[in-house]
């Protein structure tokens, strides 16, 4: 995929979200990023975006994504905000240009695909989406710290009805502190928000996004 494409896949995000009535920031993006490439890579055995995916921390990341970030941040097409009302920064995106996923996908399937995704996770809680896409798609099954996430174990369409996800990221003790890493972060947050009357969105885990981008800095120095 060439960078003017990947682009206008979040422009078509953002204009389905705007559409929605939601909201879209760095790691929601990411999120739809990641969720898009399993359903194309369901049907065509490679990623739409090309991206380098790695269980990083939580889960799901790619280095190219905050190449794409960098670059969206200097466009003015895009808009990013700071929000520094919580504990943690995050990054809300905005678009002035509206895209039509048609524009982006030949196939109607992966088309309609995309907006579902979209869709689907508009209107959900964060921690939802972040829970659903840690513990509930094939990639991050038996997935390695730091390691590639390997699609191959995305199930083919004609075998989704029988596929149940049965073990842990790692194993249980893994999953298990995971899992209770992310509650403590949850609970910081609602201690958070009703702390401060200001706090309306939730802003889960952009901070590791920040954290990566100064290693980043520190490793070129």
């Amino acid at each position: 995929m060439t960078d003017a494409q990947l682009l206008n896949l979040v422009k078509a995000i953002c204009s389905r979200v705007r559409e929605k009535e939601g909201y879209l920031n760095k790691t929601k993006l990411i999120k739809y990023l990641y969720l898009i490439d399993i359903e194309y890579y369901r049907r065509h055995k490679e990623t739409f975006t090309g991206f380098k995916w790695i269980f990083y921390d939580f889960g799901p990341w790619a280095y190219e994504y905050n190449q794409l970030f960098e670059e969206m941040s200097s466009l003015s097409e895009f808009e990013i905000k700071r929000e520094e009302s919580t504990e943690h920064d995050a990054y809300f995106i905005s678009c002035d240009q509206g895209v039509e996923f048609e524009r982006i996908f030949k196939d109607l399937e992966d088309e309609l695909s995309a907006k579902r995704i979209v869709d689907k996770w508009v209107g959900e809680p964060l921690n939802s989406m972040l829970n659903y896409v840690y513990f509930k798609t094939e990639p991050m099954v038996d997935a390695e710290r730091y390691k590639p996430l390997d699609f191959t174990k995305i199930h083919a369409l004609e075998a989704m009805k029988e596929f149940r996800l049965t073990k842990g990221i790692k194993n249980l003790e893994e999953k298990t502190a995971l899992q209770r890493r992310i509650k403590e972060r949850l609970l910081s947050m609602r201690k958070t928000q009703s702390e401060d009357t200001t706090f309306t969105l939730p802003q889960y885990d952009d901070i590791y996004f920040d954290n990566i981008q100064r290693m980043n800095r520190e490793d070129e120095d």
